[in-house]
């Protein structure tokens, strides 16, 4: 498997991010850009790409919404995304410099996101309407076609419970998140394995062992899933969308989660995010971290609490997509 380093960032102004102070620490480093472009920031992405260009780091695009409108690609807006990403790729293509790849960020609209995370469940977004993911599903493989035919990769990004769902097949969780990936012609498939935020969102119930273990089974799951496509996001180090994110306590964290996927055979690796990274000096030692370990001798061994989360989440996609199966109208034709 091909060794990659990749960052994500976000928020940081397209004008700091493509300083050669900025710039300069990721070649140093041969570590690739990723880079969120709204829709209000599609006209700037051109300038950004020169200066990338200049400084010899490859980039990705990264097209994501306006809040109001989900913010992530998924069953709930994908109108929305398709108009954004076919602006961006026309943008795109009057660029003398272009992008290596554009992410598919596949995720739940932003508000849902947020009351699920804060444990909202009953104002949360239930969805039993099965047919909504075949009808997704057919859009982004329309759309990652589009992607492919001007000459450029299509990367997934996805959920971590995704790993949970029956290889191949578009399973409960695909169907409770809206985001298919099953199936569709995807380069890559990055799996957003945060074990801060394992630890975070878990409000204490899972350590930072617990979520190490987690890690490594999800490093390892992707890897017999996708194989060679397979990659991870990890972090994250400080920031993010939903604003209460738990970040890593010190570089070493950082050190340790690249070593766990490492050991899994996982050599794509991204990391969330560049924003964290600046805001956290010094600097270097979070970088080097990332891409000057090496891997675990050992891989972490399951804990009880680790596995009680894995089979919690497997017993869920199962659930929802028994009920999904229940509601499912009958094929045309049938009985």
């Amino acid at each position: 498997m091909r060794r990659r380093r990749r960052v994500w960032s976000e928020d940081l102004p397209f004008d700091e991010l493509g300083s050669s102070e900025v710039l300069g620490l990721l070649a140093e480093r041969s570590i690739e850009l990723i880079v969120a472009v709204q829709p209000d920031a599609r006209r700037g992405v051109r300038t950004l790409l020169r200066a990338c260009a200049l400084h010899g780091v490859e980039v990705a695009v990264w097209p994501l919404l306006d809040d109001g409108e989900g913010r992530w690609p998924s069953d709930a807006n994908t109108g929305a995304f398709r108009g954004h990403l076919l602006r961006l790729l026309d943008e795109l293509a009057a660029s003398e410099d272009r992008p290596a790849e554009v992410v598919f960020d596949l995720e739940p609209p932003i508000a849902a996101a947020r009351r699920a995370l804060a444990l909202r469940l009953w104002d949360g977004r239930v969805d039993l309407r099965p047919a909504n993911l075949e009808r997704a599903a057919a859009h982004f493989e329309e759309l990652v076609m589009e992607v492919v035919s001007r000459g450029l990769e299509a990367t997934a990004v996805v959920p971590p419970m995704l790993v949970l769902d029956p290889p191949g097949a578009a399973g409960g969780w695909q169907r409770l998140l809206g985001t298919p990936v099953a199936d569709l012609p995807f380069a890559r498939v990055t799996v957003m394995a945060y074990t801060s935020l394992f630890e975070g969102y878990s409000r204490g119930a899972l350590a930072r062992r617990d979520a190490r273990a987690l890690l490594a089974r999800l490093c390892r799951e992707a890897v017999r899933r996708w194989g060679s496509r397979a990659s991870a996001a990890l972090g994250v180090v400080g920031g993010g969308a939903l604003g209460d994110e738990l970040p890593y306590r010190v570089p070493a964290e950082l050190a340790d989660d690249v070593a766990i996927a490492r050991s899994t055979g996982l050599e794509d690796l991204s990391l969330y995010g560049l924003t964290g990274v600046l805001s956290r000096r010094p600097v270097d030692r979070w970088l080097d971290a990332f891409v000057r370990t090496d891997p675990a001798p050992v891989l972490p061994a399951p804990t009880l609490r680790s596995r009680a989360a894995w089979a919690a989440g497997w017993t869920a996609g199962r659930a929802f997509e028994l009920a999904c199966a229940v509601t499912r109208p009958p094929p045309r034709g049938g009985r």
